[in-house]
């Protein structure tokens, strides 16, 4: 990774920028350690108000799990099986 910008949507009033995320990726390789430590850096960015169906720290728990889940379709893993569960709101596990 040469350069990186994360940013969270819906876990905040306004989208969130998680710098900290992005610069972990940057000089690395898309390994598994390296995309995992990185949807931790975002998840704890994130700070999700009580303005939704879902608790705040049920959304700040899938915030990482999606960055993951980002990171490694970017990578170019297959992720459909991943989709299928963020359709069915099975991310926690």
């Amino acid at each position: 990774v040469s350069d990186a910008r994360l940013v969270l949507g819906a876990v905040a009033s306004e989208p969130v920028i998680v710098n900290e995320a992005a610069q972990s990726l940057v000089g690395h390789k898309l390994t598994d350690e390296v995309i995992t430590n990185a949807a931790q850096l975002a998840a704890r960015s994130a700070r999700p108000v009580k303005n939704a169906d879902y608790s705040p720290p049920w959304r700040r728990k899938v915030a990482g799990k999606i960055a993951e889940y980002a990171l490694k379709e970017l990578r170019g893993d297959d992720m459909r099986e991943q989709r299928m569960k963020i359709a069915r709101h099975e991310l926690t596990g």
